[in-house]
């Protein structure tokens, strides 16, 4: 198995990765049709590939907020269910950990729901859970956030961060909710 860096002509495969990685979890409504890119070039964008077949992506985004030191957020990691459980997350996570160090930085988070596979996972790797908030999918708007929409607006489907601890305390239809945990690890040379 060979972990190299994303190119172009991986895309395909790496859409396909990510929508069958994720179809059994709680993302199985984050659907992309191309592959999202990232502003900075410290970004890492990699991919296991065995023979010639891509079987796991990982994605993480560089920042470096002026108040405090840069760090990598795992925007994507995915492998194909056949390969799961095999290492292949693992690999691309310690190569993750290789190029952050590399590149001076000490500190990666991550985000997930709550797949059980997937925040064991993130446990096992050293990370700590460090914020939890709700992602609620509602059919309407809280009272009062109409007031301030045109009429001709009307709320079919709308999706919230919710950092509160009871989401049926807002008084609206609640379609689905979702926790949503932040992982960090500080890694050390």
């Amino acid at each position: 198995m060979r972990i190299v860096d994303y190119s172009k002509g991986y895309e395909k495969d790496w859409l396909l990765c990510r929508l069958i990685a994720f179809l059994d979890t709680q993302y199985f409504d984050d659907v992309c049709t191309e592959k999202p890119s990232f502003q900075t070039e410290q970004s890492i964008e990699i991919v296991a590939v065995e023979g010639e077949k891509l079987v796991g992506i990982l994605d993480a985004e560089y920042h470096a907020p002026e108040s405090s030191q840069p760090y990598y957020e795992i925007s994507t990691i995915a492998v194909l269910p056949e390969r799961q459980n095999s290492g292949v997350g693992n690999l691309l996570f310690t190569r993750l950990k290789q190029r952050a160090l590399n590149n001076r930085v000490k500190r990666i988070e991550a985000w997930t729901r709550e797949d059980h596979i997937a925040n064991q996972w993130y446990l096992k790797m050293g990370f700590v859970k460090f914020e939890e908030y709700w992602h609620l999918y509602t059919s309407e708007l809280p009272a009062g956030c109409a007031k301030s929409l045109p009429e001709s607006l009307d709320a079919v489907f709308t999706f919230w961060h919710y950092s509160g601890n009871d989401p049926e305390s807002l008084g609206v239809d609640i379609q689905d909710k979702f926790r949503c945990r932040g992982y960090e690890i500080v890694l050390r040379e």
